[in-house]
């Protein structure tokens, strides 16, 4: 097969303008996620205006920004020095082209033109006036204008227009906070004054208060925000419609009702102890938010404000209440948490991730000599020998530090599972039996296995390993106190009303569980179990990695996993995994473990002078002819001296100087049609379809046995000489 070096070297060139660009763009967005964050701490329709102007001045730069937005039909402005002007009439023309036409607009300081949606924002000077309209459900509600040197590029628009979604989100609700809650607080001011001045002015007091209670009705009747009265048994006087609204009730349905019958019931105490401390003189009015009950079931969140009206003996009468309706607040509240913790969680796994391919790497590197060596003894020592059996517990041991370096690259995600079409309840069996014959048996397993649950596509060794995984874990929860392990599968149906806080999607699943009868888990503690090295265990009995490795194996396999605990009662593990309807049974064919020789000369690098000395001894023994280095420099060197000596390559990936990738591209240079394989302990940089895509004929994954170290070195050999 011919290789285009150059061909080759444009694809890497590309890739890494890609990484760049991506790294960019990532850090761009950031940007603005921490705009967005900035901006949601503000407070007040002058400090949201100042907020904004302030992030995109420092973002996009600029000698001046102004920004423009109508509050009671009348214009305001506030300018990069926080002047606040009322404007006697609409905005200048450019600002009113952009809310005419609810689209940016560019004016090329050189050109004097207009520009609609940055058609041409690439070829824009940098002195340049970019107006932005503020928009809220397609209503123009104000407008930035941005002037001088601006850093203008003609992606900036799409990164910026979360940040200016968000920023219009937050000044409207300023404004209608502003606008709607002045007016209800202004009226409610004016009430307590023509009440305050009852005592002194008794004449006047019939006259005022009509006009007060004129008044108050309009304002109570037409208040965008919920008001009432209640007496002080917390029964409703009166209600008004932005209330009834708010509940979904009409006014008879509320009147004469108590408001607890409508509070959501963990809310019912913070009324009630609110309201005795108005009673009791402490306070005259009370600020709080609770929750109430929709009539369609959904919950309300309000803010109260709430005061208590004394007659002149100072006895309690009334209540009046505005009630306003924050929902939505709340639910931005609660999304941008949700971010924060999932941000969180993110940077934890990817730190955990780089540190399990650090370990996967030595730990093979060190794994892969001590098995190629055991290989070697079994050879050579007769079967049935007291050596003979005490190499194979050394290659059985490495096989099971081999697995130990899977559930670590499992947990982290950064493994490769073999998925096939399996039954859980075949696991299940062999898993039953090993636990079975290590678990006491005054210990109780009980097994409720439906035996024709359907396929997953999963990998056994993993499935296994959760299943172990979980009944260990439930072993050691009744250890000490005695007990029962109960082990449960079968198929279930899960419909949208089931998975509430769930990833999963409506459908069939195959749903294992495993309950013990222990003590259960601290509710203190609960959200923390499946953290990496989080442990309840006493010193030496656990690693705390057995509950994570199991969580990010059931995720990566499409699942789910839930935790029910009661204290002195038990805990119950359930993992759901989705069946498949059309699935291909994979069959087990016996695998020709004939080791394939040759003749061919070799060269191989690899830095560790232990897996050089296994890796000739092998290959050597298969009958190559091996010429072997642990400097990458070196072996390039005696390779462009010798290129017409060597039919193949094998290397080290990770190696100091000139990695397996670099000297392998070194390397076809100068022999465009030789064949390589890399073989590596561990790499980000390098799998099998990198190193496919970059032109290398074969990849190996330490510790390699002997067996697939002949057969892929045959492979490629017969492949590159046309042998099928």
């Amino acid at each position: 097969m011919n290789f285009n070096p150059k061909e080759q070297t444009a694809r890497i060139a590309e890739y890494e303008r890609r990484l760049k660009q991506l790294a960019a763009e990532k850090s761009q967005l950031q940007l603005y996620a921490d705009l967005i964050n900035r901006l949601s701490q503000a407070k007040g329709i002058d400090n949201v205006s100042y907020q904004i102007i302030s992030l995109l001045m420092g973002t996009l730069g600029g000698n001046n920004i102004t920004l423009f937005y109508t509050m009671d039909d009348t214009w305001h402005s506030m300018d990069a020095f926080r002047k606040v002007l009322v404007l006697d009439s609409a905005p200048e023309n450019d600002v009113r082209e952009v809310l005419a036409n609810t689209k940016n607009v560019f004016l090329d300081d050189e050109t004097d033109n207009y520009v609609l949606e940055a058609d041409r924002v690439g070829n824009l000077s940098r002195g340049t006036t970019w107006i932005i309209p503020l928009i809220v459900e397609d209503e123009a509600i104000g407008a930035v204008k941005m002037e001088g040197m601006l850093v203008v590029r003609p992606d900036m628009m799409d990164h910026l227009k979360p940040f200016i979604n968000y920023a219009s989100l937050v000044l409207k609700n300023e404004i209608e906070n502003y606008s709607e809650l002045s007016t209800a607080y202004d009226d409610i001011k004016k009430i307590n004054t023509v009440l305050s001045r009852e005592v002194d002015e008794r004449k006047k007091v019939q006259k005022n208060l009509l006009v007060s209670e004129e008044r108050f009705k309009n304002t109570f009747e037409n208040a965008l925000v919920g008001m009432c009265l209640t007496t002080v048994d917390n029964n409703f006087l009166m209600v008004n419609p932005a209330l009834c609204r708010m509940l979904g009730y009409k006014h008879n349905d509320l009147s004469g009702k108590k408001i607890s019958t409508f509070t959501h019931p963990d809310d019912v105490a913070l009324w009630s102890r609110e309201i005795r401390t108005l009673l009791d003189n402490k306070v005259q009015s009370a600020y709080f938010e609770t929750r109430y009950i929709h009539k369609s079931g959904e919950v309300i969140w309000a803010s109260i404000g709430t005061f208590l009206f004394r007659d002149v003996q100072q006895e309690p009468q009334y209540f009046i209440t505005h009630i306003e309706d924050i929902t939505r607040r709340k639910k931005m509240e609660e999304d941008k948490i949700v971010l924060e913790n999932q941000l969180q969680k993110t940077q934890k796994m990817e730190a955990i991730g780089i540190l399990a391919g650090g370990i996967a790497h030595d730990f093979n590197n060190l794994l892969f000599p001590i098995m190629g060596m055991a290989e070697l003894l079994l050879e050579d020592l007769p079967q049935g020998s007291l050596e003979h059996e005490n190499a194979q517990q050394i290659l059985n041991a490495g096989k099971r530090g081999g697995d130990l370096v899977k559930q670590i690259l499992a947990f982290s995600r950064q493994s490769k599972q073999n998925k096939i079409s399996i039954r859980i309840q075949q696991v299940l069996k062999e898993v039953f039996k090993l636990t079975r014959s290590t678990i006491p048996s005054d210990i109780e397993i009980v097994l409720d296995i439906q035996t024709d649950c359907g396929f997953v596509k999963a990998d056994p060794t993993q499935i296994h390993q959760i299943a172990m995984n979980l009944i260990t874990n439930a072993y050691h929860a009744i250890e000490q106190s005695g007990g029962k392990i109960i082990i449960h599968l079968k198929e279930t149906v899960l419909e949208t009303k089931d998975l509430v806080g769930s990833p999963l999607n409506p459908g069939k699943y195959a749903m294992l569980s495993v309950s013990d009868s222990g003590s259960g888990i601290d509710t203190a503690i609960r959200d923390k179990i499946f953290d990496p090295y989080f442990t309840t265990k006493e010193r030496g009995k656990g690693t705390g990695l057995g509950l994570a490795v199991v969580y990010g194996i059931v995720k990566e396999h499409g699942g789910d996993i839930q935790i029910d605990s009661k204290m002195d009662k038990g805990t119950t593990v359930t993992v759901f995994f989705p069946l498949i309807e059309n699935f291909h049974k994979d069959e087990s064919v016996k695998k020709d473990q004939t080791l394939r020789k040759g003749t061919e000369q070799i060269l191989l690098v690899d830095d560790e002078k232990a897996i050089i000395q296994i890796e000739k001894q092998v290959l050597e023994r298969l009958g190559y002819q091996v010429t072997s280095f642990t400097s990458s420099l070196e072996a390039l060197e005696f390779f462009s001296l010798h290129p017409e000596r060597f039919d193949l390559v094998v290397t080290d990936m990770t190696m100091p100087n000139l990695s397996g990738d670099q000297l392998s591209k070194s390397l076809i240079l100068i022999k465009p049609d030789l064949p390589i394989i890399i073989c590596t302990g561990f790499s980000e940089r390098m799998n099998k379809k990198k190193a496919e895509a970059s032109g290398i004929k074969g990849f190996l994954t330490k510790p390699v046995s002997m067996f697939e170290m002949a057969k892929k070195v045959r492979c490629v050999l017969d492949e590159q000489n046309n042998i099928f």
